[in-house]
């Protein structure tokens, strides 16, 4: 028996159903073209990174993979398998980034995190790599020069992570406002990070909202690699080393010594890291072992008090109540004197709820005491911090600066992106969404008190 032919239009079909997929939507008389109502956040179709539009000449509904263009937001996609990665563990997979830049990449990533780690949207680093395996550094934007490692932050309770990424952006701002000319100054951020908001995609899948940002390494802090006394020490966990009430012990693992080394110029070489950490260990044994006159003369030995100023304010200011010791950067360019400088700021701002208790130490410099360092800066150079907190009152430290940043890091992700994030991750805890009120009550309250701490009239 003779087999049956299919018929011709059946394979024609079959293109048209192609056709679909890959060519832009169109109702037969017009190409759609339209403004993006919804994500796609169930399992990948056959649209990747797949979005809702409404069409702008017809409006009609079609669907179509997000771009850029959509939303202002770069869309990262990730494309490969991620079976046994871990924080210790690296998986490699393709990279395609869509932003004012568009390209594609090798990738190795890893979890990035320490308590983040517990939550089901994954934090994860990144480091650019060409076919052979080498560091590809590409420039994502201008202020940050190129670069091949970045970080992927799920912002777990905080989805668009404004916490971190507006308490970093004060920070630059307060770093270039002391009129200084030293190395922190031309940072980007005082060698706090920097970030933006992303679409994240895992093999067409929608992972979430995201911010990149740039990660805690010499890069964003400006240090050469010829210049042999450049290092960077970080304030890892919560120990009387950390809080300078004790020397650092070198031997010992960050765990049980509080401290990490994120960069030092030798560290490959035979001298290692024992001079970054003897600078250190000078400087505590000064904060510890000097009279009060000394300690006021010759403080500038060993760090620049204007900046230990700023940061007390800062840290103050913000509520950071993960930052006052731990979370903090130290840079040193020569081997003597320590900047500081901040990182990780996700758990500032207290937000929604604030602080109601009116004697919390949160409410006055008292909480200063926690840190050996601090607390000889408040017995010491107390009209110079009241005179800095004046003066910061009139400009960078007002209701009206602060909520002007949280609006317009926030105003870059459109409704369809929040409501796609809420969808992915309905377990997630999303703060502002009571903004300004929440935020305008907590910032008065804090400022309020904070004023009648430093005898400010108002």
């Amino acid at each position: 028996m003779q087999k049956k032919k299919k018929p011709p239009y059946a394979a024609l079909a079959a293109l048209l159903l192609c056709a679909a997929v890959l060519l832009p939507a169109g109702c037969g008389t017009h190409k759609h073209t339209g403004t993006l109502t919804a994500l796609k956040t169930d399992a990948p179709g056959p649209i990747p990174c797949c979005g809702v539009f409404r069409c702008d000449t017809c409006g009609e509904t079609y669907e179509e993979s997000v771009s850029y263009k959509n939303t202002g937001l770069p869309v990262v996609r990730i494309e490969g398998g991620t079976e046994g990665i871990s924080k210790t563990e690296k998986v490699t997979a393709t990279l395609h980034y869509d932003g004012e830049t568009a390209f594609t990449t090798l990738a190795s990533l890893k979890w990035q995190g320490e308590s983040s780690l517990l939550f089901p949207k994954k934090n994860f680093s990144v480091q650019f790599l060409t076919a052979g395996g080498r560091k590809n550094e590409i420039r994502l934007k201008d202020a940050w020069g190129k670069q091949s490692k970045y970080c992927l932050k799920a912002n777990w309770d905080d989805y668009a992570g404004a916490r971190n990424l507006v308490s970093a952006r004060l920070w630059g701002e307060l770093v270039r406002d002391e009129g200084k000319n030293d190395r922190l100054t031309p940072l980007v951020n005082g060698g706090a990070v920097d970030g933006r908001p992303v679409l994240l995609y895992m093999n067409g899948r929608f992972q979430g909202l995201y911010t990149l940002n740039t990660p805690k390494n010499r890069w964003i802090f400006g240090m050469k690699k010829e210049e042999q006394r450049a290092g960077l020490l970080f304030a890892e966990y919560w120990r009387y080393a950390v809080s300078m009430y004790a020397q650092i012990d070198p031997s010992a693992p960050p765990e049980v010594s509080g401290w990490s080394v994120e960069y030092c110029a030798t560290e490959d070489a035979p001298e290692g890291t024992g001079w970054l950490f003897d600078g250190m260990n000078r400087l505590i044994a000064f904060v510890n072992d000097t009279g009060d006159a000394d300690f006021r003369a010759r403080l500038g030995d060993y760090t620049d008090p204007d900046r230990v100023i700023d940061y007390m304010l800062f840290a103050l200011f913000v509520c950071g109540a993960d930052n006052m010791g731990r979370n903090m950067l130290w840079a040193t360019f020569d081997g003597r004197t320590y900047l500081p400088s901040a990182y990780d700021l996700d758990k500032t701002w207290r937000l929604p709820a604030g602080i109601s208790d009116e004697d919390s130490v949160w409410n006055s410099g008292e909480v200063w005491r926690t840190h050996r360092l601090f607390s000889r800066m408040a017995d010491c150079f107390m009209p110079e911090i009241r005179a800095r907190w004046a003066a910061l009152r009139e400009t960078l430290f007002t209701e009206e600066h602060a909520q002007a940043l949280f609006s317009a890091h926030l105003g870059q992700v459109p409704g369809p992106v929040r409501a796609a994030e809420a969808a992915r991750w309905p377990q997630e805890a999303v703060v502002y969404n009571n903004l300004p009120d929440d935020f305008t009550r907590f910032i008065r309250q804090r400022l309020a008190a904070l004023d009648g701490y430093f005898g400010r009239e108002t």
